[in-house]
């Protein structure tokens, strides 16, 4: 899937009920510091006069009472998603998200005030890689999964200035995604993670998810798909069977969460490699949010930027890869 179909924006309007966000994370090359901003419409099932843009925006940091978020929303009417030509033009009041897929440079301006906390940015990224898919590419025109999510921006190169509560906060050499998700419902329950540059394997890049959905009223078998990439080479395990096969489980209680999901195996020319993941991260580096759901209700989400992983690659006939990240993956719990 080229980098403009992508981000092509899916919201159609109709009395569906429909989410869609696109979201932007980078990580400070060594400290736990990080960044979250994400631009959203929501509309709810059977009222879309009552659709909104929500902007949203989130600041991690490892050091005490660093970590703060902001929300806020505005009639879908004074928004704009879209753009001329390709590219992709996304403006919510001031706060502005450009992308153009010919150059594989985007921009990101804007400020949110919301809880006691005001988060401004303004920044610029750059990518080359081509987009990750976490689902079979055939699924994403369809209606099964209510939910889809993409990269059309791994290993994105942030420059800029974040100003957090009026500390300013420069951003030099920060690595992190720019991402795409959509849908009629959101999932029931999940946990997801990404890491944009491992600590030794600065170039690699992981996807990954353990979740289950509804199938006409019945909650469906957990599905861990993943895709990894390293070396060049991409290992993916996206298709129903495999994630099925693939074991993982999360836990959202204690001082620190955790998740750990292992693959029965990605065929390769090689044979058949082995992935395994660990994410952890402790409890008060994550903010929470309420994702509205287009049919009614609303999900609690749990995320940080700052999480450990580790990540072990298999593969016959060689050494096991170990990689390792200890304070930039993306680690988020929905339920």
């Amino acid at each position: 899937m080229e980098r403009r179909e992508a981000n092509r924006l899916r919201y159609a309007g109709g009395r569906e009920g429909h989410y869609e966000s696109y979201f932007l994370r980078g990580n400070h090359p060594e400290r736990g510091l990080g960044f979250w901003v994400r631009y959203t419409i929501f509309a709810p099932k059977g009222q879309p006069e009552r659709a909104e843009a929500e902007l949203w925006a989130a600041v991690f940091s490892d050091r005490a009472g660093g970590t703060v978020a902001a929300y806020a929303a505005a009639p879908f009417a004074s928004a704009s998603f879209g753009g001329s030509g390709d590219g992709l033009n996304v403006r919510i009041g001031d706060a502005v998200l450009t992308d153009d897929p010919v150059t594989g440079r985007g921009a990101l301006s804007g400020a949110v005030s919301g809880g006691g906390h005001e988060i401004r940015w303004e920044l610029s990224y750059e990518e080359s890689d081509e987009p990750v898919l976490l689902l079979p590419e055939r699924f994403y025109p369809g209606r099964f999964p209510k939910a889809k999510v993409l990269v059309p921006a791994p290993m994105a190169a942030f420059t800029g200035r974040l100003v957090v509560d009026g500390e300013p906060v420069d951003v030099a050499g920060w690595t992190g995604s720019q991402n795409h998700n959509w849908g009629s419902q959101h999932t029931d329950e999940y946990a997801w993670g990404q890491v944009a540059g491992f600590d030794n394997a600065p170039g690699s890049f992981l996807e990954c998810s353990t979740a289950r959905v509804r199938v006409a009223g019945l909650r469906s078998p957990w599905l861990s798909p993943m895709v990894l990439r390293h070396e060049g080479r991409e290992h993916s395990l996206t298709g129903v069977g495999a994630a099925r096969r693939a074991r993982g489980a999360y836990r959202a209680s204690g001082p620190a969460y955790a998740w750990t999901l292992r693959s029965a195996g990605a065929a390769g020319p090689d044979g058949e490699a082995m992935i395994s993941a660990e994410f952890t991260a402790a409890a008060e580096s994550f903010v929470t949010f309420d994702y509205r759901n287009p049919p009614g209700g609303s999900k609690k989400c749990l995320n940080t930027k700052i999480a450990q992983c580790t990540v072990t690659l298999a593969r016959p006939g060689a050494e096991p890869v170990i990689l390792r990240c200890a304070n930039r993956a993306a680690f988020e719990i929905l339920s």
